[in-house]
């Protein structure tokens, strides 16, 4: 079974055992490189590779770099919008029982976070694959339509840790394009190529997740259909915990702008879910949009609240979120993708 978590008190625990991580270290003999995709079920398929005796050697690097980056870090509180600076790294709390407790994913009960069951399904394929005797060998890894891989080590004390990389498929050359390295010469390289790369997404290790990329954790992890689902409930939230009335018309549009965008629809969600949205009322809404240059919008308030169309919803939203700004010395509005709270 799997518990997640976001709240102040995982961050604050993670922090008291910084010590725990600055002494763990990954057991060279252990190191494993394994492919997996997951499947329309919500299930993972983790698959083991096999590997030459050198390049487990630059995998066992690249993992102890992660550990030393992790080390190093400091934990701020979730968000799927802030920037991480290069010594940051988000973190989710996660209770992790025996493989023999996970086979039944059905059990898995998380209020916070939907795409629990996709995790728990995720280390309980990856422990599976890594006792396994499997191995695959070329033929079968080009048959394999994988979008991350992982690799699985354990520490010094003996404890499972996986570092997770979304990556799909190999790399291959294209029309117009070949691969080469140089060796006396340049010479052509024959697909498929697996790159491996110097940083990892997200690693989990004993009761924690630690996320550097959010992108690639809700890539992998994310239950669209659900996501989907829910946007009724989502705009509905809104609608109670706005500080002023949202016509009917307009409501409809942020729903069927959320239901034909994925980004759209995380962004609903969050706005759903946060704490300032009674602050949003016609006083300060007014102020604003007065930051705006009109012909951006015909976003209209009056006595009955406000109203916009189709094509002023990305806008109020990104409003809502508090994502639009003027430039304090060109005077120009601009709108964040992503920020960070000073």
């Amino acid at each position: 079974m799997i518990d997640i978590s976001m709240e102040d008190e995982v961050v604050n625990l993670v922090c008291e055992h910084a010590m725990k991580f600055a002494q763990t270290k990954i057991a060279s003999s252990s190191v494993k490189l394994l492919i997996g995709r997951r499947n329309a079920n919500k299930t993972v398929e983790v698959d083991q590779v096999k590997v030459s005796t050198d390049i487990k050697e630059e995998i066992f690097e690249l993992a102890n770099i992660a550990m030393e980056r992790l080390q190093a870090s400091s934990f701020p509180k979730f968000s799927e919008t802030q920037i991480l600076e290069d010594d940051e790294c988000f973190v989710k709390e996660v209770l992790l029982n025996s493989v023999e407790e996970q086979q039944d994913i059905s059990m898995v009960a998380d209020d916070v976070l939907p795409e629990a069951e996709t995790v728990a399904s995720l280390v309980s394929a990856t422990q599976l694959a890594v006792r396994s005797t499997g191995r695959l060998g070329l033929d079968d890894i080009k048959s394999k339509q994988f979008t991350f891989y992982v690799v699985a080590a354990k520490t010094d004390n003996d404890e499972d840790i996986y570092l997770v990389k979304r990556q799909r498929g190999f790399k291959v050359a294209v029309k117009g394009r070949i691969f080469t390295r140089y060796a006396d010469g340049l010479q052509r390289l024959d697909d498929p190529i697996f790159g491996l790369a110097y940083d990892f997404d997200f690693i989990i290790f004993k009761d924690f997740i630690f996320v550097w990329s959010v992108d690639s954790f809700y890539s992998l992890f994310m239950d669209v259909e659900e996501l989907q689902k829910s946007i009724p409930a989502f705009v509905e939230s809104i609608t109670i915990g706005l500080g002023i009335t949202v016509s009917p018309a307009a409501l409809i549009y942020v729903s069927q702008s959320a239901e034909g965008s994925i980004r759209k629809a995380q962004q609903v969600r969050r706005i759903a879910g946060s704490g300032w949205l009674h602050m949003v009322n016609s006083e300060n809404l007014v102020k604003a949009i007065i930051e705006l240059d009109a012909e951006t919008h015909a976003i209209k308030i009056d006595n009955e609240g406000v109203t916009f169309e189709p094509e002023d919803v990305d806008i109020f939203l990104s409003i809502v979120e508090q994502r639009i700004y003027r430039g304090k010395f060109d005077g120009k509005t601009r709108q964040s993708q992503a920020s960070k709270t000073l």
